[in-house]
C-alpha cells in the first residue's frame, strides 16, 4: 500500500474513530489526540500485513484511550464542582455519510448518556460502545481488546446491567433497552427543535411558567465551571425550581453575552453563547425525554473544555452555506 492509499484508507475511518474515542473520553480535545496518535501508528506500519485495516485502527485508538484514562480518572478525583463532558458540535458531514454510518455516529452522544457511561470501567466501556453503539460482533472485539469472545460477553453483560441500574435509577424504566431511552436526533429532530424553540422563547421572555412547562417535572440542571469560572457547584432537580434558576441566569447572560447561536450539541438542540469579543463563554444543550419534555439542562462553562467550540461552530456555518 503506497503512503497516499495509507492516507486515504485511514480518513475513510476518521469519523468512526474520533466518535469511538470521543465516548470512551467525554473529551473532544483527547480523542482528536488519540486519533492523531493513531494515524501516526498506522502510518508506520507495514499495512500489507494488515488483513482488516478498520479493525487495527479501532484497536489502536481503543488501547490509546485506555491508556489515558487512567490519568483521565485521576483529574476526574481533582475536579472542582460539577464534570460534565466537553461539548461535540456535531459534525455537518455526517449527512454525507453512508446511512448505518451517519445513525451510529448520532446514538448515544446525548450527554445524560455520557455521563452514564462514566459508571463502567474502561473495558466495560469499550465493549459496551462497540457492540451496541458499532454493532460490532464479540469476536470483533475480542481481537481489538486482546481478550476471548467470551470475556468480551462478560463484560458486556456486566455493562448492560449497571447502565440499566443507572438508567432505572434516572427515568424509571429498568426494562426499556439502553438505546430506545433517549430521543433519537435523527427520528426527531423536528419535534427536537420544536422543544428547544418554546424552551428558548419562555427563556428569553422571563416567563418562568411557560419555561417550567416545558420540563419535565425530574428535569436536571448541570453546570460545569471547573473551578475556573462562577457554575452552580451542584446538580439542580426538579421543574420549578431549575425554571427559576434558569430565568434568574438568563437576565445575567443577557448582559454578558454579545450573541447567542443556536447549535446541534451532543446530538441535541442547543446554544453557543459568545462574548462581546466573539469568544465562547458557554454552550447550552438541552436533552429531550420520549415525552416531548426537556429532561436535562447542562451549561458548559469550563473555558478549558470550550477551546474546540468556536472552530467547530465556524466550520458548521461554512459547510452548511456552501
Amino acid at each position: 500500500m503506497s503512503p497516499m492509499d495509507a492516507t486515504a484508507e485511514f480518513e475513510q475511518h476518521r469519523r468512526f474513530l474520533r466518535g469511538l474515542a470521543y465516548r470512551m473520553l467525554a473529551s473532544v480535545a483527547e480523542a482528536e489526540d488519540a486519533v492523531q496518535d493513531c494515524w501516526l501508528r498506522w502510518r508506520d506500519v507495514a499495512h500489507d500485513d494488515i488483513a482488516s485495516p478498520r479493525a487495527f485502527l479501532a484497536q489502536t485508538v481503543t488501547r490509546l484511550c485506555l491508556d489515558r484514562l487512567t490519568s483521565a480518572q485521576m483529574r476526574r478525583e481533582q475536579y472542582v464542582g460539577v464534570w460534565l463532558p466537553e461539548p461535540w458540535i456535531d459534525d455537518p458531514d455526517t449527512a454525507q455519510a453512508g446511512a448505518d454510518e451517519a445513525l451510529a455516529m448520532a446514538q448515544n452522544l446525548e450527554i445524560a448518556f455520557l455521563l452514564v457511561l462514566q459508571r463502567l470501567t474502561p473495558a466495560e466501556r469499550a465493549v459496551f460502545l462497540l457492540n451496541e453503539v458499532f454493532d460490532w460482533d464479540f469476536d470483533a472485539i475480542a481481537q481489538v481488546l486482546d481478550k476471548s469472545p467470551a470475556a468480551c460477553r462478560q463484560l458486556a453483560s456486566r455493562a448492560k446491567r449497571q447502565l440499566a441500574q443507572a438508567s432505572a435509577s434516572a427515568v424509571g424504566q429498568a426494562d426499556t433497552p439502553i438505546r430506545q431511552r433517549r430521543l433519537s436526533p435523527t427520528r426527531d429532530a423536528a419535534q427536537a427543535t420544536r422543544i428547544a424553540s418554546a424552551f428558548a422563547r419562555a427563556l428569553q421572555l422571563g416567563d418562568v411558567q411557560a419555561l417550567a412547562d416545558t420540563l419535565a417535572q425530574d428535569v436536571v440542571f448541570m453546570a460545569d465551571g471547573g473551578g475556573k469560572v462562577n457554575s452552580v457547584p451542584y446538580p439542580l432537580q426538579g421543574a420549578d425550581k431549575v425554571a427559576k434558576v434558569l430565568t434568574g441566569f438568563a437576565r445575567l447572560w443577557q448582559q454578558a453575552v454579545g450573541l447567542v447561536q443556536p447549535a446541534w450539541i451532543n446530538a441535541m438542540p442547543g446554544a453557543v453563547f459568545h462574548g462581546p469579543d466573539g469568544q465562547v463563554i458557554q454552550t447550552l444543550t438541552l436533552d429531550i425525554s420520549e415525552e416531548g419534555l426537556v429532561s436535562g439542562v447542562y451549561v458548559m462553562r469550563n473555558p478549558d473544555k470550550l477551546q474546540h467550540v468556536l472552530a467547530a461552530v465556524i466550520t458548521a456555518r461554512g459547510d452548511q452555506a456552501a
